[in-house]
């Protein structure tokens, strides 16, 4: 059976059709290409803030263990039970030794001193009619020299004996025993004062020395007192 002519043109025309609908499509294709590079967008996004990790908190340091400190001359500082004559006293930054003298009293009572020489200088003076160290009631009463030079035992007193500070009397047979100065005090050469001659009481030392303005041989304004208690 033969197609009709009518039929023939209609497929032509479709058939153009085509054809112009795929020329189209290319041409439009050939037109959009960019004329010239595509800017790209390098920019890196930022990264996510993040807290910072705090710092441990270091431990604390513990406190440093007190060191016990040991007594102060331990063992010379053994109390001796009896009474004796003593032969020599140290303090710590006056004297490491100084030796005594037992002397009598003059003949008003009062406490004699060392000899009033180069020898007697550092000497300390004992009243031995009265108590010795060691004794369980009393004062065990000594003195020294000062010299208006500074050069005495006296002087080195002065200047180093101090509330607090410690004495070391010995004696002959090996005998100590260390007293601690209690109470410092300084009196005008007229006070008087028999206290420190007395054989009753709390034991403890005293020592005597002449201070304050020297007024002439022997004769000094005032006079220096350390009372110090046994160990």
């Amino acid at each position: 059976m033969g197609v009709s002519s009518s039929v023939r043109r209609l497929l032509v025309s479709l058939i153009v059709v085509a054809v112009l609908v795929v020329a189209a499509v290319a041409w439009l294709d050939d037109g959009d290409e960019p004329a010239g590079p595509v800017a790209v967008d390098t920019e890196v996004p930022s990264a996510s803030p993040t807290t910072p990790t705090p710092a441990p908190t270091p431990a604390p340091t513990p406190a440093p263990t007190p060191v016990k400190q040991p007594p102060k001359t331990p063992f010379e500082c053994l109390a001796t039970s009896d009474a004796f004559t003593p032969t020599s006293i140290s303090i710590a930054g006056v004297t490491t030794g100084s030796p005594v003298v037992a002397v009598p009293r003059d003949s008003n009572g009062v406490l004699g001193v060392p000899p009033v020489t180069s020898e007697g200088k550092p000497q300390f003076a004992w009243d031995e009619p009265g108590v010795a160290p060691g004794s369980p009631a009393g004062v065990a009463l000594f003195d020294a020299h000062t010299w208006p030079d500074g050069s005495a035992l006296g002087n080195r007193l002065l200047d180093g004996l101090q509330t607090g500070g410690r004495l070391i009397v010995r004696g002959a047979t090996g005998e100590h025993l260390c007293y601690d100065v209690a109470r410092r005090d300084e009196v005008t050469a007229e006070t008087r004062m028999p206290e420190i001659y007395s054989t009753e009481g709390p034991p403890q030392l005293v020592i005597i020395v002449c201070s304050g303005v020297r007024r002439g041989p022997g004769d000094w304004s005032h006079r220096t007192l350390w009372f110090a208690r046994p160990v």
